[in-house]
């Protein structure tokens, strides 16, 4: 007789609307640190003295903490529990956007650096917590996840240009990025009481080297990746040079990733 998968907050709606909030916040964090410097490229050059290749180290040091850093999450979980390490990501992520905000070139690199690490982390986690917690909802919470994800960097870029003509200074919207994960602590506090079985992937014996299936969903990872920070990074530049102005360039920059969300829907609407 088949027994249906028993979720760990089964029987607990308050909770499991407060793992859903807290998944979905920690999801928001995931990219808006690091687009929001795309439409704000002139403003930091000629704020810090930056020539492009200096400043593309703003963009590219991130994604070299996604290489490393991912690799060894998982020697990482079995040490701490993923909810604690969540939390400590939060906490990098959200020291990493508020040093981008000094400036010293030194201390700005170093702030980017913590920055890819705490997101380089979430990446690694959010998605095997989504299958932890949610075993019956993972097709439409990893779809929710999806979308939270791609919105979280169109407002990011969307953001950028109106919060430094409010505030008069370019550090304004990357310092919205500092406070965010701050706020996302709560919930994750609050799960930190609630035991939880999360879910543990069967070890197949196969080295990931040796998997050609492994080597593809990388190589397909990766162009994707390159794609979007690619634009993400040098979109606005592109069009400031073409004529438009700072707040087009964004608010064309930001669609991107809005365009991006029905598809995310339909996909995941036809996993739930």
């Amino acid at each position: 007789m088949h027994h249906p998968i028993k979720g760990p907050f089964d029987g607990r709606p308050l909770i499991f609307s407060l793992a859903v909030a807290a998944i979905l916040l920690a999801a928001a964090n995931l990219r808006g640190g690091i687009v929001v410097v795309g439409p704000l490229v002139e403003d930091i050059k000629q704020g810090l003295g930056l020539n492009a290749s200096v400043f593309s180290m703003l963009t590219t040091l991130p994604l070299i903490c996604f290489g490393v850093i991912s690799a060894i999450v998982p020697a990482l979980t079995r040490r701490v529990t993923p909810p604690i390490l969540v939390l400590g990501a939060l906490l990098v992520i959200a020291l990493g956007a508020g040093l981008r905000v000094v400036p010293v070139l030194f201390v700005i690199l170093c702030g980017t650096l913590a920055l890819g690490c705490g997101i380089a982390l979430l990446n690694v986690l959010i998605p095997g917590l989504v299958k932890g917690y949610f075993p019956r909802q993972t097709g439409i919470m990893t779809g929710l996840y999806s979308v939270t994800l791609s919105f979280g960097a169109g407002l990011g870029t969307y953001l950028a240009i109106p919060m430094r003509d409010a505030f008069a200074d370019w550090r304004a919207p990357m310092l919205l990025w500092a406070l965010l994960p701050l706020i996302c602590l709560l919930p994750w506090l609050y799960l930190l009481r609630v035991h939880v079985h999360t879910y543990q992937p069967k070890r197949t014996g196969v080295p990931l080297w040796k998997n050609p299936l492994a080597w593809a969903i990388t190589g397909y990872m990766g162009l994707q990746s390159t794609c979007f920070y690619s634009l993400a990074t040098w979109l606005p530049l592109m069009l400031f040079d073409a004529g438009l102005d700072d707040h087009y360039a964004g608010t064309l920059t930001s669609l991107i990733n809005l365009f991006a969300i029905p598809p995310l829907c339909q996909d995941s609407c036809r996993l739930h």
